[in-house]
């Protein structure tokens, strides 16, 4: 073999290879922020305050709502908007499916109040939210439905399942959330 030949060869490998090497890069970049986005949406983290039970004072819902303590932690460096906190009772496990997916398991809990709304959630608050309580063979979850510095929504169901929405405020208008109510509706715990 050539020079000649030698150097065409490195020359056509050069010409095939930039531009596979340009899509993987490309495509990697994508990947990459996809993950990063749901990695930062996945640091919205609710559970139920299972250790420390609400006082007297605390029953401020009257007789429709036991408070519930929630605790409502941003481990990102980001703020996340527009933050529903909902409990769910028994049919927590229908879960909160999006896109073409069932609400189903969040219009009761809208309808009965049993929600709180955080404006701008920047660290850690623990809030009460209103519920029929636990009881016996009753167990209760928390879906938290929020917005990420971009504005992407994000839906946790109460297993801790993230889904990506989109137009959730108008969904949850639809299945009861009380308007203009809602952006008031919260109670924080001191």
């Amino acid at each position: 073999m050539s020079d000649i030949d030698v150097s065409r060869i490195l020359d056509w490998i050069n010409e095939v290879i930039g531009p596979i090497n340009f899509l993987y890069t490309s495509i990697l970049a994508i990947v990459t922020m996809k993950l990063d986005r749901k990695s930062k949406a996945l640091k919205l983290v609710c559970k139920i305050n299972e250790k420390n039970k609400t006082t007297e004072d605390e029953h401020i819902f009257g007789e429709n709502g036991v408070p519930i303590p929630v605790i409502v932690q941003n481990n990102s460096d980001s703020v996340f908007q527009k933050v529903f906190i909902i409990i769910v009772g028994d049919e927590r496990e229908k879960h909160i499916k999006m896109g073409g997916r069932l609400l189903n398991s969040l219009s009761i809990p809208l309808q009965e109040g049993h929600f709180g709304y955080i404006e701008n959630l920047l660290n850690r608050e623990e809030i009460l939210i209103p519920s029929h309580g636990h009881g016996m063979h009753r167990r209760l979850g928390v879906v938290a439905i929020y917005e990420d510095e971009r504005g992407k929504e994000w839906a946790r169901d109460s297993d801790g399942k993230l889904y990506r929405t989109k137009g959730i405020e108008d969904k949850l208008i639809k299945l009861g959330l009380p308007l203009p109510d809602y952006k008031s509706h919260v109670a924080y715990r001191h």
